[in-house]
Parts: C-alpha cells; sequence; structure tokens
C-alpha cells in the first residue's frame, strides 16, 4: 500500500519565537551574531529545525505562515495580546532572514491580511481533502 501523501504546516513566529528563546536563554547572547553584529539565534534555530523536518520526515508538502500584523481580534477586543510581552528588537530583526531561508527553499508562505498565522493554518489543515483523478 502507497504512503499517503502528508502536508506539514508550521507557524513561523511561533518557531522562531521558540527556537529564539531556547537558545539565547541557554547561550551567551553574542554568540548568537555575526561578526557585523547581525543577531542569528531565531534564523539559527528556525533554520535547524526546517532542516530536521526536511530530512527526517521528508514531508510532501509543506507550507509556512506568518502573522501579518493587526488582526480582527485586535478590533473585537481592545485588550486582545496586551499583556504578551513585545518581540524582542534582534528577533524583530530577524523574521525577514527567516522569510528569505523559507522562500530560497521553495516552501510556500500563507498569508491573510487581518488573520494571525495560526488561523491561517487552521483553515489549511481543516480544508476538505481533494481527490486526485484515478485512471
Amino acid at each position: 500500500m502507497a504512503k499517503k501523501p502528508r502536508l506539514y504546516l508550521i507557524d513561523g513566529h511561533a518557531l522562531a519565537y521558540r527556537t529564539y528563546f531556547a537558545l539565547t536563554r541557554t547561550a551567551e547572547a553574542s554568540r548568537w551574531t555575526t561578526k557585523s553584529g547581525e543577531p542569528t539565534a531565531g534564523t539559527y534555530g528556525f533554520t535547524s529545525v526546517l532542516f530536521r523536518l526536511i530530512e527526517e520526515e521528508a514531508p510532501e508538502y509543506l507550507a509556512v505562515s506568518f502573522d501579518t500584523g493587526r488582526t480582527f481580534r485586535d478590533d473585537l477586543f481592545a485588550e486582545y495580546k496586551a499583556t504578551r510581552d513585545k518581540m524582542p528588537d534582534d528577533l524583530h530583526l530577524q523574521i525577514e532572514r527567516i522569510r528569505e531561508v523559507v522562500e530560497s527553499f521553495g516552501i510556500p508562505i500563507l498569508e491573510a491580511e487581518g488573520f494571525e498565522a495560526d488561523d491561517v493554518l487552521g483553515t489549511v489543515a481543516t480544508r476538505p481533502r481533494r481527490r486526485a483523478p484515478t485512471s
């Protein structure tokens, strides 16, 4: 029996946060910068996880989604994420580099203005499967 193709969906901001904090909390912060001072912990961590996923799982389909900013929840609830800390400046600087990594792998980036990455990924994950025509 043939292996069913699998779709892997990554919340780009969530993975960047997780890897950034995992690396910066356990090592000297200066270790995670280039000689020119560009921060790299989030980029390195994100890319490492992406490599591992591709090598170990060999997904047939893979996509990444990133938050795009203000969402409909901000309009509905003024206090939405009010208690959440602001993204660290050095991680914020790495998001564009992380997007470049994803694009260089040819991985689709799924985004929708006014929605968070997990909203987009949840929509994709719950869409009905389309069957390929049989011959």
